[in-house]
């Protein structure tokens, strides 16, 4: 689960408003939530003070999932699960 939460967070890194993507697929732009609409993404709900949209493991079944969360924190989950890294796997 780390390691695809920092294969997800190193993708995210490149996604901007507008792009193409899959209707209802969710992801992160800059450091906001977004969904796509239409085709392309569309809508941003920005995150908090001292967070960013993040890919997250989960810690109790298998897969990911995004929020707006605190680097140090995301990090701390991800070198939990003993991937090596960071959050995008890269250092």
């Amino acid at each position: 689960n780390g390691e695809a939460a920092q294969r997800l967070n190193a993708a995210f890194a490149k996604n901007k408003i507008g792009d193409t993507c899959q209707t209802g697929e969710q992801a992160c732009v800059s450091t906001n939530f977004v969904q796509c609409v239409n085709g392309r993404f569309q809508e941003s709900v920005p995150c908090g003070r001292g967070t960013r949209c993040l890919a997250v493991p989960l810690r109790t079944f298998e897969g990911t999932t995004l929020g707006c969360k605190a680097d140090v924190d995301v990090a701390a989950l991800i070198a939990s699960t003993g991937a090596q890294g960071g959050l995008t796997g890269s250092g």
